[in-house]
């Protein structure tokens, strides 16, 4: 395969340099645009690329590790996804697709970034092929921060923020953050004598530079604890360890016969733990909250246990010898440790209320879409015809489909819905689409734009044009694949069909969709009901929901 493949570049070369390439049209100037000169250490990139002009497009990037100088001498194995530039000399080919009648011609000129590049056909492939040599990087060991100085008492955490990177050159400090028992201080909090604090300082090294394996870093004269690689080789995070000097006074057994008095609402079922607040009376600070069980949102007839990390405020100290009492909401709590600076405390609350009612009357908790469509209104993404009524057979319009679009776009960005409807009702959703660029501004031959939705808002929506819609909705990593779908394989729709297809297959490898049967048929000009945009919807919000590959695909 080795000497193959070099025999068969050295034949090409030769080709071209004779002006044999194959007849085409006309001779054209190939020029691809947006792959950089690779750098050591940098990721290979194979996706970042362009064609101009619009007769050919770009199928496929691939990188070799070159061994010679020349454009065509290559090792039998190619650069892969996720492996980094080293020093040395790299091939890079960019498989084209010319549209019919666009062929080049002999003699025909090519460039891969501004570089000049040969221009050849392999198995009736046409590419662009450069050489690069890959410039060298620099590997950073050690650090030295200042800027600041360490955190005495009566100090601010905004005083101590401005940490500056003494040495070396080649990186970047991104963010400096304070916390105390695990807990983030805010800027305006104050330093507190004998308070056990941790400073992390993330750095990002610049273009060209990467981070040695266990670099080490100081701040103030200590050496960092901890180096946690958030991205690799390039992004690390350094934790240090301070005790607050100074000193402090005063005690607290506070406000009558020595309590400490918290108020906190109840949870309520649907609600996120992270709404809810714990207030302190005076001289104690919440540094800290913890649910358990850890839910993302409270669930009705479930007990859940609140458990809160409290600090005495500057001036003030927890005694020695005896716990203070804590009461919540007037009820007495566990206290689980406490020192003079301090405690940990719990209590645990009745099963958390539903206030939810459910108010469609034609949806029957037989019904196979009962779950969905009050998992949706729940998620404040649909409602009724009425009040009372979902009706679930009736086909969604192009009305309803934008308001989805647009409830699902600020749920997934904001957490939570709050568009209301304008006048005509649909027009403040349809104006967030266009604003947020899930509607475009203009129609094409194949695509509907803002004015040609507003004139079919009353028509239904076919499924082809429901799922090119939601599809613009939600980024990309919010749609992962989980299933292989190979392109051509859904019965009923061909990748080059229509522009309008284009999320079809993205939903079928995310799990959203499956087919109407057991070979995936999926009917892009039919209409949809709203008992089955729910499912959907619920897919797409929750990814527990989504749904394996037909299981007769292909077949």
């Amino acid at each position: 395969m080795k000497h193959t493949r070099r025999l068969f570049c050295l034949f090409l070369t030769l080709c071209t340099l004779a002006g044999v390439l194959p007849a085409g049209a006309a001779p054209v100037t190939v020029a691809v645009s947006g792959l950089d000169a690779p750098q050591a250490g940098e990721l290979i990139d194979f996706t970042a690329v362009s064609a101009l002009p619009a007769v050919y497009t770009v199928d496929e990037v691939c990188w070799y590790r070159a061994s010679g100088e020349a454009p065509g001498q290559m090792l039998d194995t190619a650069c892969q996804p996720g492996e980094y530039f080293t020093t040395g000399r790299y091939l890079c080919r960019v498989y084209l697709t010319f549209a019919a009648g666009t062929e080049p011609t002999a003699g025909a000129a090519g460039t891969i970034g501004g570089e000049p590049a040969l221009l050849g056909l392999w198995r009736g492939r046409w590419f662009l092929e450069c050489s690069y040599t890959a410039k060298p990087s620099t590997r950073i060991t050690a650090l030295a921060f200042g800027g600041i100085d360490a955190p005495n008492a009566g100090n601010t955490v905004r005083e101590h923020l401005g940490v500056t990177l003494a040495v070396p050159a080649g990186c970047t400090i991104t963010d400096v953050s304070w916390s105390l028992a695990g807990a983030a201080l805010a800027a305006s909090d104050t330093f507190r004598a004998g308070d056990q604090l941790s400073c992390a300082v993330t750095v990002r090294a610049d273009t060209g530079y990467r981070f040695a394996d266990h670099p080490t870093a100081t701040l103030c004269g200590k050496i960092s604890t901890a180096a946690v690689e958030l991205t690799a080789a390039q992004v690390y995070r350094f934790v240090f360890l301070f005790t607050v000097g100074g000193t402090a006074s005063g005690t607290i057994e506070n406000i009558t016969v020595g309590s400490v008095s918290l108020t906190a609402d109840a949870p309520t079922a649907g609600q996120s733990p992270a709404a809810l607040t714990v207030s302190a009376s005076t001289g104690v600070s919440v540094i800290r909250t913890d649910w358990t069980p850890a839910d993302t949102a409270f669930a009705a007839g479930q007990s859940y246990t609140l458990t809160v990390t409290l600090a005495a405020n500057a001036g003030y100290a927890f005694p020695q010898g005896s716990r203070p009492v804590v009461a919540l909401n007037g009820s007495a709590m566990q206290i689980a440790t406490a020192d003079s600076r301090t405690l940990t405390a719990s209590y645990t609350f009745a099963p958390a209320a539903d206030p939810y009612i459910f108010p469609f009357t034609d949806v029957p908790e037989t019904a196979w879409y009962y779950q969905w469509v009050q998992g949706a209104h729940r998620m404040g993404l649909i409602n009724g015809k009425t009040t009372t009524t979902y009706v679930p057979d009736a086909n969604m319009n192009w009305a309803e489909a934008v308001k989805l679009a647009a409830c699902m776009h600020q749920l997934y960005h904001n957490g939570a819905v709050t568009l209301e409807n304008g006048d005509p009702w649909y027009m403040s959703y349809l104006d967030y689409c266009r604003a947020q660029g899930i509607v475009p501004e203009a129609s094409t031959a194949e695509l509907p734009g803002y004015a040609d939705i507003a004139a079919r808002a009353g028509e239904p929506i076919t499924r082809a044009e429901y799922v090119w819609l939601f599809s613009r909705a939600l980024p990309a990593e919010a749609l992962p694949a989980v299933n292989t779908i190979p392109d051509n394989s859904i019965p009923d729709v061909k990748t080059t069909d229509s522009a309008l297809d284009d999320g079809i297959y993205l939903f079928y490898r995310a799990g959203i969709l499956n087919g109407m049967d057991a070979y995936g048929t999926f009917s892009p000009d039919s209409h949809i009901r709203r008992s089955d945009v729910a499912a959907i919807l619920m897919r797409l919000m929750d990814a527990s929901y989504r749904v394996g590959a037909p299981a007769q695909l292909g077949k």
